[in-house]
């Protein structure tokens, strides 16, 4: 019996010891599992950071080499000797975007742009401009005839004569502000040009300052301007509107000559006086009011507009006298409608019959 028992006891023994063994394996596996899990996850956290680490590094290295603008190199200065220098010269640099410096290599602030600095320039395509430069000289881009886009800086004061005359490629303008002046022949010639923004602050638009724009199809003036200066639209075939502002109170000598697209003209109750082939050859041109205070009337000033049909003149005009240095009627006449067979309407009088009672023969 005994015997018995005690195998039983054996035997149970054993089993119990199996079990546990089994138990401390899978403990240990378990074990060995939950390791290799959180070893896994700080991995992945770590490589996760890493990345997110690395992408702000770049992320702040593009925003470092943006802020950090690469100018142009190898242009020629002048110092002034008083901390300020002129750019004079492409010197032998190649670039077709220019992007002029604010201070030399020397230490000098660069304030202006010396006349005929890149005079001819085809290379150029794009210009930008410092906000220390207060003057740009005449002839300064003259000619470039592939520089497309200029980007002028607040603080230019000061845009000479010719400064971009027959830059081809131009096809757009941004004057600042602080310009009052933009002096003759500025963009003479400019044949891509289409938009153009004038500030108020401009006061006087020099001679045949936009003569030749043949893109240009609509310009907004300035209301501080008193003069329309000669030629100053002249040849501005795809002009097709203009308003004249209150205010100017002279039109010079063929100012709008030339507009061949040119239907609507706007004058204001300010104007005085109209100078000799101010709208000769606006060929598209169908009818004009000249104001009632217009006292001067120049020569020709509707020689060549072919399809005009109605014309409104000052009733001081009747008398035939004190409208143009001829005081002659007659002669002044056909000075100003040069026998267009399209006009029908004088005053709201039959044109012929208008003509005929103000001495005009023929």
């Amino acid at each position: 019996m005994k015997k018995k028992v005690l195998a039983v006891l054996l035997a149970a023994s054993m089993c119990f010891s199996i079990a546990a063994c089994g138990k401390d394996d899978n403990s240990q596996e378990s074990d060995s599992s939950d390791e290799t899990e959180v070893e896994t996850e700080e991995t992945a956290r770590v490589n996760d950071t890493q990345s997110v680490d690395e992408t702000e590094n770049d992320s702040l290295t593009a925003e470092t080499e943006a802020s950090v603008q690469e100018y142009s190199e190898g242009l020629e200065f002048t110092s002034l000797g008083n901390g300020n220098a002129i750019v004079v010269g492409i010197g032998t640099c190649s670039d077709s975007v220019l992007i002029i410096p604010p201070v030399t290599p020397d230490g000098d602030t660069v304030t202006e742009i010396e006349s005929g600095a890149f005079v001819q320039c085809n290379s150029l395509t794009n210009v930008i401009i410092p906000e220390t430069v207060t003057k740009i000289c005449s002839l300064a881009f003259s000619k470039c005839r592939n520089l497309t886009d200029v980007s002028i800086p607040d603080s230019v004061v000061t845009i000479d004569q010719r400064a971009f005359n027959e830059c081809s490629s131009l096809t757009s303008v941004v004057i600042p502000e602080s310009v009052t002046e933009i002096s003759e022949y500025v963009f003479y010639m400019c044949s891509s040009l289409t938009s153009v923004v004038i500030p108020e602050s401009v006061t006087t638009i020099g001679i045949s300052a936009f003569a030749g724009c043949s893109s240009l199809a609509v310009i907004d003036l300035p209301n501080g301007l008193t003069r329309i200066e000669e030629g100053v639209f002249a040849y501005c075939s795809g002009l097709t509107s203009i308003d004249v502002p209150d205010g100017v109170t002279s039109i010079g000598w063929g100012a709008f000559e030339g507009c061949t697209s040119l239907t609507d003209i706007n004058l204001p109750s300010t104007l005085e006086s109209i100078e000799s082939d101010a709208f000769e050859g606006c060929t598209s041109l169908t009818s004009i009011v000249i104001p009632e205070n217009v006292s001067y009337i120049g020569e020709g000033i509707l020689r060549n507009c072919s399809v005009l049909s109605t014309v409104e003149l000052p009733t001081t005009f009747q008398t035939g006298y004190s409208m143009d240095y001829t005081q002659d009627s007659s002669v002044m006449g056909y000075s100003i409608f040069s026998v267009s067979d399209r006009l029908t309407t004088i005053n709201g009088e039959d044109a012929s019959t208008w003509l005929s009672n103000h001495g005009y023969n023929g």
